[in-house]
């Protein structure tokens, strides 16, 4: 695992990557379909679109839906505040919130179907393994190997 991309998602240097990771993908029931992270702030990992903010009703906490390339959206799940709006640009180490309790959920969509779809503006992605992106296995745009410490 390369400890950029983590470093870059919660705005903090790190040797040592797996100590952000509390749950991953479908460990436990129910399904985890993402990475819970340990993260206090929550910043974007490269460039890209906030394609979607969602509120759950119940729990008050937002997602917000970030598209990199046409078919493939990274979803930073369990926030509690939000600092990016429906149609903004951001770039790396823009800060998406704050996490709920200091653990939010990272997710990662592309067009391979999988049991978890996920439907914004007319399109259906589906949830998959985000291990690709944090082990950096996937070459996101823009990724930078410089990391700040936002903290």
């Amino acid at each position: 695992m390369t400890p950029t991309i983590i470093s870059t998602l919660v705005g903090k240097s790190t040797k040592d990557p797996y100590k952000y990771i509390k749950k991953g993908w479908q460990d436990t029931k129910p399904f985890i379909t993402g990475y819970l992270m340990l993260a206090d702030n929550v910043y974007s990992i490269c460039s890209g679109v906030v394609l979607d903010v969602g509120i759950d009703n119940k729990t008050k906490l937002y997602s917000v839906t970030v598209e990199y390339e046409y078919l493939t959206w990274i979803r930073y799940c369990m926030l509690q505040t939000c600092n990016v709006k429906f149609g903004e640009e951001v770039s790396i180490g823009t800060k998406i919130g704050k996490s709920y309790k200091g653990t939010m959920r990272f997710e990662y969509c592309n067009n391979t179907v999988s049991d978890f779809p996920v439907r914004l503006d007319g399109r259906c992605l589906y949830k998959q393994d985000p291990l690709v992106i944090l082990e950096g296995d996937l070459e996101l745009p823009d990724k930078t190997d410089e990391v700040t410490d936002n903290g």
